[in-house]
């Protein structure tokens, strides 16, 4: 199984670990996509045809520019994204 990873974080190192680790899963086999930013991901979001979006994304919650808080917010309140 392949699950396609969305990782947003201002850290670099953060991401590296983050990508590092799910990569190295042996359970799963994992496409990781980073953003540096919440408007980074929204944008990647924005790019991203319907059926290459990711199944997960791990969000920081303390980043500048947006946050992670309301990145969240803005994907949950588009009905494209969430389905409904």
């Amino acid at each position: 199984m392949e699950a396609k990873v969305l990782v947003v974080d201002d850290s670099r190192t953060v991401r590296v670990r983050v990508r590092k680790l799910l990569e190295s899963a042996e359970a799963c086999q994992f496409q990781v996509t980073e953003a540096a930013d919440g408007g980074e991901a929204l944008k990647l979001f924005e790019s991203t045809p319907l059926d290459q979006l990711p199944d997960i994304v791990l969000l920081d919650r303390n980043m500048p520019r947006v946050s992670g808080d309301a990145c969240i917010r803005i994907l949950k309140s588009d009905p494209i994204v969430t389905g409904k």
